[in-house]
């Protein structure tokens, strides 16, 4: 999936100064002053301005990435199973709330995602829990929470 960057300067423009834009994919660096950047990968990167004048150097770096990368979302799914469930029951006495936040390649974090598992403390019992969160292929971290 191929994405276009326009770039916005926010440098004081100076007659003297020269820039040199560095998009981080490999390609032939830029001297506009506000380029406009194609990329053909589907990843994130790091673009970095380079300014430079009479009074020295400076240099700003930044991530961009597809504006259509969608936002991490974390899921799960209760499997049924050897006395806790997701439904509370009248042997079932006790409640507690299962939480799973995820985080994405471009270190955005999903907004916590809760569900409640009942159970009864007095027996030893297990609960299995599905991951069914979105998008799978670009996710790095899962924080689980599991309030007992």
């Amino acid at each position: 999936m191929a994405f276009t960057v326009q770039f916005t300067n926010t440098s004081i423009a100076r007659p003297d100064a020269v820039y040199d834009w560095d998009f981080g994919d490999g390609s032939a660096h830029s001297s506009e002053f506000e380029p406009l950047h194609l990329y053909t990968g589907t990843t994130h990167y790091y673009v970095t301005l380079t300014v430079t004048d009479s009074d020295g150097s400076d240099t700003y770096t930044m991530e961009v990435y597809p504006a259509e990368f969608p936002m991490p979302v974390a899921d799960f799914d209760i499997i049924e199973g050897d006395g806790f469930s997701a439904f509370q029951g009248p042997n079932q006495q006790a409640a507690y709330r299962v939480t799973l936040t995820v985080q994405d390649k471009q270190g955005r974090w999903s907004p916590e995602t809760a569900k409640m598992v009942y159970g009864n403390p007095m027996v030893y019992t297990y609960t299995r829990f599905k991951d069914k969160s979105k998008p799978l292929e670009n996710l790095v971290n899962w924080v689980w929470r599991y309030g007992d």
